[in-house]
């Protein structure tokens, strides 16, 4: 089939339009569409220390001898949450305790409950829901007027999810380990003396250990919860 001229012409325009449409089609911005992503919720970690101002816990003192047997006391100590201040950057919470068990004296410490750890303002573990492997700190022991070592410390965590049974109920607890072995001189109760702080996730510290002498096995002291008021 011959094409003449006018018949070229005739195709000319048809075929600009369609290479005009084809351009901008090639052109045109591609639309990318991104799926709407929901709010996520804000992550909670658990709270162990409840060092709120107005939480306090009622203990009764326990004796405990060389064998581990409890021995309750008349005497019982209160302990309550005071006003939190700022160290080096960070809000820290005070714990407010008698300066021996029984006494009227209070002294204080200010605590973090950070992640899954509680921390002092020395940056000292004092807790950890979580870690069960390593220990924390470690260190010797002297006193003053003391010729000798009186003990090597470590802590740790232990007895994890274990039933405490106290006056006020019964509680799963984590233990937080304060690990004496006790130097030669100072056996008196014992080579290995644990001093262990047990909290409870809906309470706080549950029951603890208090400082003891170093002169007498019978001298050992620990707190045991009676009642509490806890607001999260």
């Amino acid at each position: 089939m011959l094409v003449s001229p006018t018949n070229i012409n005739m195709y000319k325009i048809p075929l600009a339009f369609c290479a005009l449409t084809l351009l901008c089609l090639s052109c045109k911005k591609r639309v990318v569409v991104t799926p709407k992503i929901p709010p996520q919720p804000d992550v909670i970690f658990p709270d162990y220390t409840h060092l709120k101002p107005g939480n306090y816990w009622i203990y009764q003192v326990f004796d405990i001898d060389t064998f581990g047997n409890a021995t309750p006391t008349d005497v019982f100590d209160s302990v309550y949450a005071g006003p939190e201040k700022e160290f080096n950057g960070k809000m820290y919470q005070l714990r407010m305790f008698p300066q021996i068990a029984g006494s009227k004296d209070y002294t204080g410490e200010y605590l973090r409950d950070s992640l899954y750890y509680i921390v002092g303002v020395n940056g000292k573990i004092r807790y950890s829901s979580t870690d069960f492997e390593k220990t924390f700190s470690s260190w010797y022991f002297d006193w003053a007027g003391s010729t000798d070592t009186v003990a090597f410390i470590h802590t740790f965590m232990t007895d994890r999810n274990k039933k405490t049974l106290v006056p006020a109920g019964t509680f799963e607890t984590n233990a937080f380990d304060e690990h004496w072995y006790m130097y030669p001189a100072y056996r008196n109760g014992g080579i290995i003396i644990e001093q262990k702080t047990k909290y409870s996730i809906d309470v706080g510290i549950v029951s603890e250990a208090l400082p003891f002498y170093f002169s007498s096995a019978y001298l050992r002291k620990e707190h045991r919860l009676v009642r509490y008021n806890v607001k999260k």
